[in-house]
């Protein structure tokens, strides 16, 4: 990903995970962060 995309994906991807924990509430937020630390823990793991 080029440089000057990541700070318009960390504002996209904040006002998105801000919109679904207000939506859909908690429990989705949850589910996400535990998907996402369990694939970067396995990216790691795998190399």
């Amino acid at each position: 990903m080029a440089d000057s995309a990541r700070p318009t994906s960390s504002v996209i991807g904040g006002y998105l995970g801000a919109h679904l924990a207000i939506v859909k509430g908690n429990k989705l937020i949850k589910r996400s962060f535990e998907v996402v630390t369990l694939l970067i823990g396995l990216k790691l793991i795998v190399g």
